[in-house]
């Protein structure tokens, strides 16, 4: 009887001691499977790169069209290179070319729909990833709800209809020495931390609408959120429009220019603005350009050195033709 329970326990060792053997290879080679998958998706996304970076250098627009969503593609799966696939297509947007070239500029605003298209919260998202676009031609961008962070578009030359509505301005966002032609629109949110900078920037367009709504409460920092230095409006009409609350020199700019018969207004709402909220210095001004402000704490929340500008009252009879009664209905 000893001699069997001996042999039974023995047996259930022995099983057991298989069993722990039989998990561990199990264990190993489901490692050494993990390990070769990985390696292998590396080498197909690594072969998809060289094939898509091959059609964006190719010779006909068709084919660097379809580079450009393949490595759009690639980017959303390769989470460790995304930022290398995003730079390459960026980096495509800012070379030089002829505006003339119908094709060509299908190619660029493909970039730019694709990069924008993925600034979402939701994935795939590019909202974290710095995103260079300094000097790429945009044409009838429009996309609501995008998270503008880590953004740079300086020198960029804007055509057509542009519209950013809905969006969130994250950190900075830099449009440094871009043109605008045609109609540009970004109606966003902001919190302390956001900064966009339209310095040296040309307006030649037809309208021009910056809306901001700053979210929270008021900060005691006395912080840039918009800097207008060296802009340079030669036609249309360039609106500015603030909701919410906005400290001291919110809005800055120094050396504009308004010229032409273009028209640059400052629409604040009620109880958004502190004392001098904007400041705008050695503004130079044209004798057929026009200046209006609604100033809700009546000369004092908006300085512009020794310029003279209408009455509250002349907003009501501005003509926007397609922007929406209340410039902030979209934010």
């Amino acid at each position: 009887m000893r001699a069997t329970l001996k042999a039974v326990r023995a047996s259930e060792e022995s099983t057991q001691a298989s069993n722990i053997r039989h998990q561990a290879d199990a264990r190993a080679a489901l490692k050494r499977h993990r390990v070769e998958d990985r390696k292998w998706r590396e080498e197909q996304y690594g072969e998809r790169y060289q094939a898509a970076a091959s059609q964006l250098g190719h010779s006909s627009a068709a084919v660097r069209l379809a580079g450009v969503y393949a490595m759009s593609r690639l980017a959303d799966e390769w989470s460790n290179q995304r930022q290398a696939c995003i730079d390459v297509l960026c980096a495509y947007a800012r070379t030089s070319f002829e505006h003339s070239q119908i094709d060509e500029r299908q190619v660029r605003r493909a970039i730019a729909e694709e990069v924008f298209r993925r600034l979402q919260t939701s994935e795939p998202s590019w909202a974290g990833q710095r995103i260079d676009l300094s000097g790429a031609y945009i044409e009838d961008l429009q996309f609501p709800h995008r998270v503008l962070r880590n953004l740079r578009m300086d020198g960029a030359w804007f055509e057509g209809f542009n519209v950013l509505s809905r969006a969130q301005v994250v950190g900075a966002v830099s449009f440094r020495g871009a043109h605008f032609s045609g109609s540009f629109r970004l109606l966003t949110s902001a919190n302390d931390d956001s900064f966009i900078s339209f310095a040296d920037c040309e307006i030649a367009g037809k309208r021009f609408h910056v809306g901001v709504s700053r979210v929270g409460p008021r900060d005691s920092r006395d912080k840039v959120l918009l800097n207008l230095n060296n802009l340079m409006v030669t036609s249309g009409a360039v609106f500015f429009s603030l909701r919410g609350h906005f400290t001291h020199r919110a809005v800055w700019g120094s050396r504009a220019a308004i010229r032409g018969r273009s028209k640059m207004m400052f629409n604040l709402s009620k109880g958004s603005a502190a004392e001098n909220s904007i400041i705008l210095r050695d503004l130079a001004v044209e004798a057929q350009a026009d200046i209006l402000c609604n100033d809700p704490l009546r000369g004092a929340a908006i300085s512009l050195g020794d310029m003279n500008w209408v009455t509250p009252g002349k907003l009501t009879d501005l003509d926007f033709q397609g922007y929406d009664p209340d410039p902030m209905t979209d934010l």
